[in-house]
């Protein structure tokens, strides 16, 4: 019944997946680009693990001389008050030291993934509205704008105005992480406490609770939202809004969307890498003369299994990467239609999406076969 019932949800999230495989043709580079955050990611961990093991490592005696240092420091400029210094316990600031180190890598690894979240959306919003050759209609703001190094150009865009807006919803994205790491540290350590005092375990558990649904609901809308920044230049908590506002005008649309992206991810994660690995276990055995002639040990067949390892880690990891991309460009898709049949009139929608999503008047009978202008809804004269 629910199935029948959403059939015409179902028909536009099939004509959206079918879209995304032509903004992925369009932008094929952006299936690379999550690899270059990737060793972004890696590099920023083997930092921050190397700080680490300096703090952790670093003699007492070059400790006492950095703090004395620092002490002799504050006389020189006057500072009224240094007796706090004598009262800090190494350990202890080695803790805060460390747990500074770890939510920095913590923000810094977020303000990645919001940077690759948006250029890929950046590339879908190109697509839609700004490239000559794929937009539903040509719009003569965009005439300066065309390019062939689509990933690029959309990078260089973050970069050049939404870097603080990345950098702001990657923080609010932390410091969630950062509280409910905090609480489960709590909840440990109140462990015999709790076993006597069930009011208490009780209300950690709601936090704990409250704190994982409210992470999830962020980091769900942020994907909407950044795609809202790289296409109107919002500020985060503008497009978060309109990304709530979204969500709740289309929420069975979206809920379809997500099912399918869902699905799609796992079978692309999953079927890609099983297939390479057997594949190549097939050809390493095939091409194995011991056992073509039948003389074949133990060894001759598992022996190969080493390589097809490599084989699955390697495809499972490009799989991964690939399934990313495709969810979001869905995810960036279905704002740009949703926002463009909402607020521009006439819109910029290609017909197979304009069939699928029922909109009137007829294609055939619209007026964006010949407009040169995009004009907002609200600003159109009646």
């Amino acid at each position: 019944i629910a199935i029948a019932a959403s059939r015409r949800q179902i028909q536009r999230t099939s004509t959206l997946v079918k879209e995304g495989t032509l903004v992925v043709q369009n932008s094929p580079t952006m299936v690379i680009f999550p690899l270059v955050i990737y060793v972004g990611q890696l590099l920023l961990a083997v930092f921050c693990a190397v700080v680490v093991a300096f703090l952790w490592t670093n003699p007492g005696a070059s400790y006492a001389s950095i703090m004395e240092h620092t002490t002799s420091v504050m006389e020189a400029v006057n500072a009224t008050d240094t007796s706090f210094l004598a009262d800090v316990d190494e350990k202890q600031l080695l803790y805060w030291e460390t747990g500074l180190v770890g939510f920095g890598f913590l923000w810094t690894y977020l303000f990645f993934v919001a940077i690759e979240t948006t250029v890929i959306s950046g590339c879908v919003v190109y697509y839609y509205f700004i490239d000559q050759d794929t937009a539903g209609r040509r719009d003569e703001r965009y005439a300066d704008n065309q390019t062939d190094f689509i990933v690029v150009s959309m990078f260089w865009q973050v970069l050049k105005c939404n870097l603080g807006t990345m950098a702001f919803g990657s923080l609010l994205l932390a410091l969630v992480e950062t509280v409910r790491i905090f609480l489960e540290y709590v909840s440990e350590q109140t462990k015999a406490t709790q076993q006597q005092n069930a009011l208490l375990a009780l209300v950690l558990k709601c936090c704990k609770c409250f704190l994982f649904c409210f992470e999830k609901s962020i980091k769900f809308a942020t994907t909407y939202a950044y795609t809202y920044v790289i296409m109107e230049n919002r500020s985060f908590c503008s497009a978060c809004f309109s990304s709530y506002r979204l969500l709740a005008n289309y929420a069975q649309q979206i809920l379809i969307n997500r099912i399918v992206q869902v699905v799609l991810y796992w079978v692309q994660t999953l079927s890609v890498p099983l297939i390479s690995a057997l594949l190549g276990y097939r050809v390493m055995l095939d091409e194995d003369e011991d056992i073509s002639i039948g003389s074949a040990s133990t060894w001759d067949y598992v022996g190969p299994l080493m390589p097809a390892g490599a084989i699955f880690v390697l495809a499972f990891i490009m799989a991964r990467t690939f399934a990313h991309v495709y969810e979001q460009v869905i995810t960036a898709l279905t704002v740009c239609v949703l926002n463009d049949i909402t607020h521009y009139d006439p819109p910029y929608i290609t017909k197979r999406m304009y069939n699928a999503f029922e909109l009137e008047p007829p294609w055939g009978e619209r007026e964006a076969s010949t407009a040169t202008r995009g004009t907002l809804k609200e600003d159109a004269p009646a």
